[in-house]
């Protein structure tokens, strides 16, 4: 099980890291805009199209790390008031929350990339990207963020360590 959750972190925070990537490209596309049309005075209608894709994109895989950091919105003030047997009930529903709002996500955007992939969807800005590409995030980032709610159901309802599962194969505290 130690093995599954490391492996469930690691792909988190790759796709952390290709979300990062993302917000890179998005800020090189937004200045390469601002010098075309100010600079140059030509229109740039497809940057602005490829950023809004390159932004969906980081939100859906990026979600999964933040998820892994606990870096996502909680509700303190609702925590601190519930006492600790409290705090671990809220943390637990909220957890399980994500998980189905996770799991309906990823199955409507793979119903999403399926269709764009059968009909050959095409964007009309003259690019002509094949919209399957950008929708290609939704499954797998809310599909791993399943995962990563899953890991957070069984880290809060004490069915695991999480310093554990963190520790490198083969250490010598390594449970495996």
């Amino acid at each position: 099980m130690a093995i599954l959750i490391r492996l469930i972190t690691s792909l988190s925070r790759v796709l952390g890291g290709v979300s990062a990537a993302l917000i890179a490209a998005s800020l090189v596309l937004v200045c390469l805009v601002a010098v075309m049309r100010f600079g140059l005075g030509d229109p740039a209608p497809w940057p602005a199209d490829i950023v809004t894709y390159l932004m969906m994109g980081l939100t859906f895989l990026g979600a999964p790390y933040v998820m892994s950091v606990h870096g996502h919105v909680t509700l303190v003030v609702m925590q601190k008031r519930a006492g600790h047997r409290g705090r671990i009930a809220l943390s637990g529903v909220a957890a399980l929350l994500w998980l189905v709002f996770a799991v309906l996500v990823a199955w409507a955007g793979e119903r999403l990339l399926v269709t764009a992939v059968h009909e050959g969807w095409r964007d009309d800005n003259g690019l002509g990207l094949a919209l399957w590409i950008p929708y290609l995030s939704l499954p797998v980032g809310s599909a791993l963020l399943a995962l990563q709610c899953l890991v957070e159901v069984l880290e809060r309802t004490g069915g695991l360590d999480r310093e554990a599962s963190e520790q490198p194969i083969g250490s010598p505290s390594s449970p495996d």
